[in-house]
Parts: structure tokens; C-alpha cells; sequence
């Protein structure tokens, strides 16, 4: 996008212009003002390399996919929203507003604005791509305490090289398991930690997990019934 020439936020009410860009990584300076003011009234801001790397990662992994940066930064905020914008005005990334079900009624809400990278779609450099998506996110509710994971350095193996590693990664599989449970999956956690305590019990007593071992008795001993026959 050319630097010094002004576009307009997606909600019509802004306008911003980009003023640096600081190759390869960012930040992005820019300028902001309303449509009621003058470019003299402006104020500055920047979209940082953080949030320039954060984008990256996740779209690239998300393609065709709705992201919504309120969720995405935690916040809401000018440089999230200026981001947001500038983003619309490039050629594969575009404004959609999919439906979105409130865990609490059910009732389906179309607000929020969302944005997707498509890459194998385009639009009009300098113009905002709004794409029309007849699809509804549904979320679900986890209550999940962290606090009770019990670690001890006797714990860490070869694999952590500090309790706090382990402990984070103990947190990462009792989150897969609730969302595993949330979703009636059954979830597979690694032998050698389905003994680690978490609180009065231990991670392999969490809930439905799959057994991996049984599944793959099975697998293999039909199988082999196949190959005798």
C-alpha cells in the first residue's frame, strides 16, 4: 500500500494514512483522524511488530478462516482496529461478519466484525473486500483451574529443563482434555504423564481419555487375522 495517501477505516468514520514502515518486520506508523476533522487534527499510532507477527502466525495457519482481532489481542484499541483496516485494504484479506452463537441463549448475533485471509480470492488493492459468509461460530465454556498442577524437579526428564516448562505443558494437555470433554472426544495423553497430581487426582483420571495402547492391540491384531486369512 503507498505510504502518505489516506484510506478508510471499514466502519467509514475514520480515515488513516500510513506514514513508515520499517522493513521486514514492522512497525507500521500511521495517522488517524475522523471525518469530522482535518488531517492537522491527526493523531499517531502504530500497528507494532508483535502484532505484525502475531497476524502473520495465525492467519497463515487459519486460511479461508474468520479471526476476530478483538479476540485475537484481548482488546480492543485504535491500532488493533487500524490494523484491522489496513489489512481489508490488501488483496487477499478480507471484512466478513459470520454469525456468532451466545453460549448463554443460543441466540445468533452478526456483529462483530471479523477478517479472513483468502488466498486463492482477491480484491482491488487500496479497496476494502467485504466477503459474505453464511457460517456460525459456536463457542463453549470451560471452567479450568490451573493451580493445582503439582511439578517437582523429579518430574522433568530429559525432555523440560525447568518445573515452570513442564507445568506449562501439563496445563496445555488438561486443557485438550476439557475441550476434548466439551466436545465428546476422548482425548490421548502420553503414559509417562497420566500420573502427574492435579489436585486430589491425576491427569490420567481426568474425565474420558482414549487408551492408545488398546486401540492399537486392536488394529494390529486385526490386521494380522487379515494377513493369516
Amino acid at each position: 500500500m503507498t505510504k502518505n495517501k489516506a484510506y478508510k477505516y471499514y466502519t467509514g468514520n475514520t480515515f488513516i494514512k500510513i506514514t513508515e514502515i520499517i522493513e521486514p518486520e514492522g512497525p507500521i506508523s500511521f495517522l488517524r483522524w475522523r471525518n469530522n476533522e482535518t488531517e492537522a487534527d491527526a493523531k499517531s499510532g502504530s500497528v507494532s511488530i508483535n502484532q505484525l507477527a502475531t497476524a502473520a502466525a495465525v492467519f497463515s495457519n487459519k486460511p479461508n478462516h474468520p479471526i476476530n482481532f478483538d479476540r485475537l489481542f484481548s482488546a480492543s484499541g485504535n491500532s488493533r482496529a487500524a490494523f484491522e483496516s489496513l489489512l481489508a485494504h490488501t488483496p487477499h484479506f478480507f471484512i466478513c461478519y459470520p454469525e456468532r452463537t451466545n453460549i448463554y441463549t443460543g441466540e445468533l448475533k452478526r456483529k462483530q466484525t471479523h477478517v479472513m485471509w483468502c488466498p486463492n480470492d482477491s480484491h482491488c488493492l487500496g479497496k476494502i473486500g467485504v466477503k459474505e459468509l453464511n457460517q456460525v461460530i459456536s463457542e463453549i465454556e470451560i471452567d479450568m483451574d490451573f493451580g493445582k498442577i503439582q511439578i517437582t524437579a523429579g518430574m522433568l526428564g530429559k525432555e523440560f529443563d525447568s518445573i515452570e516448562a513442564k507445568k506449562t505443558h501439563t496445563q496445555m494437555q488438561v486443557a485438550l482434555i476439557e475441550i476434548g470433554n466439551a466436545l465428546k472426544f476422548k482425548t490421548w495423553i502420553a503414559r509417562d504423564d497420566q500420573s502427574i497430581p492435579i489436585g486430589d487426582t491425576q491427569l490420567g483420571k481426568l474425565k474420558v481419555l482414549w487408551n492408545l495402547s488398546k486401540t492399537f492391540r486392536y488394529f494390529t491384531t486385526k490386521k494380522s487375522k487379515k494377513q493369516l486369512t
